[in-house]
Order: C-alpha cells, then structure tokens, then sequence
C-alpha cells in the first residue's frame, strides 16, 4: 500500500505543466484503485484550483468505473444471474453513490405489494391484471415514450426512484419483478418496439437463447400501455403496417440477458446521438460481458 507521504506528493504532481508527468500520475493514482478514494475526495474539496479539480475528478471517476465494471464482471460469472442486479450494478456509472438500501427496500416492497394482491390460484391472465393494477396504478409506475433519448431514463436505480422510465427500462423492471415471482415474462423484441410474452411455464436463460419458443407463449403484454394484453394477430398488423415480414422471431421472447444486451447497446446509441462517444465506448466494456 502506497504511503500518505507518497499520496500526497503524486496528488501535488497532477498540477505539473508536463504532460508526460500528468499522464504517468494519471495512470499511477488510477491503478491504486478505491483505497485512494477518500484522501481524492478530500483533495477536491479543499483544492480550489479548477483545473486540478477536474483532474482530480477525472481519476475518482476512473477509479470508481473501474471498480464497477469489475463488479459486473464477476456477476457476469454467476450461474444464475439476475439482471436487475447487474442493471443495478451499472447504475454506479452514473449514480455512483446511489442509496442501495433504499433501492433494494423499494424493490422489496414492489415484490410484497405484487405477491400481497395476487394470493393464490388465480389465472394468468388474472395474474397479469393485477400485476397491472398494482405495478401501474398503486405504485405509479410510467413509460415515457420521450425518455427513450434521456440516458438517466436507462439506469435502473434512477427508473426505480422515479417511478418512471422509457419503454424498455419500465418492461425489463415489469418482466424482473415478475419473474422473482415465478410469473414466467420474458421480452419480446419488435421492430422500435419492445414488449413482453406470458409464457406457458419458465424457462432458463440458456433454453431461450437456444431457439424459438413462440409456440409456448400464452399472450403478449404492452408495458407502454400499462401492461395491455394483445395477441398474435396484433403483431401481424403492426409488423404489416411498418412493411416488415412476420419473421418466427418477432413472436418469440429472447433471454433476460438479451434483454439486457438490447438496453445497454440502445443507451450507448443515445449517448452516440448526444456526441458523447466516451460514455459510449464506456458501456460497451459492459455490454462484451453478455455476448
């Protein structure tokens, strides 16, 4: 472990003019990880050199990144991996010092309220109405078709504080909850649509990404419109009125980590529009760890 004396004497090189020595600095400070973290804050705010600030934060940023993608990595690794845990996890990038009590307290209460109102023997179709009801209605949860170009509205942390996301956070958060219930919803990707199937029973995430299951799936679920139930023929008339062929995929669900991939590359896209391809490149370290 590197001495305070040593700390010290790397944070007052950050100001140097050589940008050779800022680099290596740079690098030296980043590779010592979140043990530094608490002396860079310090450092942040009693420097009241704007410059050195930001380089300061530059690092505290690196390191904090770092530490997060390592954290997906290793829950990238698990057998049974939740994905409303790893969206979580890359909520950090933005939200670093989100309250996790508070989230995973929120996702509990979700869950309770969910399980409290369905009781038992009920169809799927009654099961569906009141996880609507419930996950709609009393807890308030939204889409908003013009989130989909808000980076804030794809962090999980932030969709759960808020109550409101775009189309594809609110359906993964709706299909996550319902599966920690053995309500076996999985996502269904469409063309600039992303919905959900009811299935006939649960399946695992490597049964899905084996092939297509369109046949074991009961009816489809439209988180857009506050969980709406529609059929097949429904989405034979959509994919009719964008002129586009009724491939066996479109009615097929695809895994919950695809499901995952498809958020993390449509955000990337959206930080791409915003001309901010660092945040970009940044999710796609995430993303090479569900492919």
């Amino acid at each position: 472990m590197i001495s305070r004396a040593e700390l010290e004497a790397l944070i007052s090189l950050l100001d140097d003019p050589d940008r050779e020595v800022h680099r290596h600095v740079f690098n030296k400070l980043t590779s010592l990880g979140s043990p530094v973290l608490p002396r860079l804050y310090e450092a942040r705010e009693t420097n009241r050199i704007a410059g050195l600030q930001k380089k300061i934060e530059e690092i505290i940023y690196d390191i904090q990144l770092n530490d997060t993608l390592k954290e997906f990595e290793n829950w990238s690794r698990k057998e049974d991996t939740d994905i409303l845990e790893g969206l979580l996890i890359i909520s950090k990038i933005k939200y670093p010092g989100y309250n996790e009590h508070f989230i995973h307290n929120e996702l509990n209460r979700i869950r309770r309220a969910v399980w409290l109102a369905m009781g038992q023997y009920v169809s799927s179709i009654e099961q569906i109405n009141i996880f609507n009801h419930v996950f709609f209605k009393d807890l308030g949860f939204r889409s908003e078709d013009s989130a989909l170009s808000e980076p804030e509205s794809y962090f999980m942390s932030r969709v759960i504080e808020q109550r409101k996301g775009n189309p594809i956070s609110i359906a993964i958060l709706y299909q996550s909850i319902a599966l920690s219930l053995r309500i076996p919803v999985y996502g269904i990707e469409l063309p600039s649509v992303y919905c959900l199937a009811y299935m006939k029973c649960e399946k695992s995430e490597e049964e899905l990404q084996a092939g297509t299951h369109g046949s074991d799936v009961i009816f489809y679920i439209n988180p857009m419109n506050n969980g709406l139930i529609f059929n097949r023929e429904e989405i034979r008339k959509y994919l009719e009125s964008i002129e586009t062929e009724a491939l066996p995929r479109y009615f097929s669900p695809v895994s919950p980590l695809q499901s995952m991939a498809l958020l993390l590359h449509t955000l990337q896209k959206v930080y791409l529009k915003k001309g901010m391809r660092q945040k970009s490149e940044e999710l796609a370290r995430f993303a090479q760890f569900l492919d």
